[in-house]
């Protein structure tokens, strides 16, 4: 379950905002030219654009014709750009910021760049760029099956604390060889940004132990401004204690009203604890709870 609003929902277009589907196309960027569907005295309307290009040949020679085109809707608020196995790499994703930092009117930025062998030094780049967008008040990273390890996302948490409008946080870190040491530095980081109101975070496919997802449950709790948390962290290496100690200080976080959480493990299963989750629903809107314990809807 997704509390978030869902990926694949796209709005409706008009003068001021735009949608360009070239996913899985498996074209480079002169056969994609995906601006030229926009007539040119449209460029300054538009505020919100949706590129969903996920899955094409652009890799960080034509991420630079991207950038260029981008350029060119100087008044655009919202971004959404999919990129998703298009070969980027360090130098692309580095090229990509570096255009995006001059749509100095962005609000809500959402950046898809799973599966394109990015390590710290790639996420890093990126992320002293994006900082400069100040009046950034929502910004979702989906960054799975990369390589950027404890660093990458000690350094990527580093700069995001810059953000101080944030108040609508996204970070998907699937499958990208993190252990406590970079949970816990994040962590760090993360209990500065006391505004936030939302917060996905999704560390599955990860070798995360119980130290470090106490760790986040106790940071999680000092964020007295979330009422919206959705957490997956499936795939690690929690026991039934980590998981339980996680729920129960979510649970105290004082404005919470939306929880989403997905703890699912293999390790082990043991019996429900009805009166954990008696007590982990008051107080609640909406509650997903998924580990191999219970399961709540």
């Amino acid at each position: 379950m997704k509390i978030f609003q869902k990926k694949d929902i796209l709005p409706q277009e008009s003068q001021t905002v735009k949608v360009i589907r070239y996913a899985s196309k498996n074209l480079d960027i002169g056969q994609l030219q995906w601006l030229k569907d926009i007539p040119d005295e449209e460029h300054e309307l538009i505020n919100q654009l949706y590129l969903c290009l996920n899955q094409n040949q652009i890799n960080c020679q034509g991420v630079h014709q991207l950038g260029k085109d981008l350029s060119q809707l100087c008044n655009l608020q919202v971004l959404h750009i999919r990129l998703g196995m298009t070969y980027l790499k360090d130098q692309g994703a580095n090229i990509l910021a570096s255009y995006i930092v001059n749509l100095t009117k962005l609000t809500n930025l959402a950046v898809s760049i799973w599966e394109n062998e990015i390590t710290e030094i790639g996420i890093s780049q990126f992320a002293e760029q994006i900082v400069q967008l100040v009046m950034l008040k929502q910004i979702d990273l989906y960054l799975g099956n990369n390589c950027l390890k404890d660093e990458g996302l000690t350094k990527l948490s580093e700069k995001i604390i810059l953000l101080q409008n944030l108040t609508s946080l996204q970070i998907s870190l699937w499958d990208n060889q993190l252990k406590d040491e970079g949970l816990i530095n994040f962590c760090l980081n993360l209990k500065n940004m006391k505004q936030l109101k939302n917060l996905y975070l999704d560390v599955s496919s990860n070798s995360i132990t119980d130290q470090g997802i106490q760790k986040l449950g106790q940071t999680i709790q000092s964020l007295q401004n979330l009422c919206l948390l959705e957490l997956v962290a499936y795939e690690n290496q929690l026991t039934f204690d980590g998981r339980q100690q996680l729920i129960m200080l979510v649970r105290k976080t004082s404005n919470l009203k939306f929880l989403s959480l997905n703890l699912e493990n293999a390790i082990s299963a043991s019996p429900p604890n009805k009166k954990l989750y008696l007590n982990l629903k008051k107080g609640l809107r909406l509650i997903y709870v998924k580990t191999v314990d219970f399961l709540i809807e």
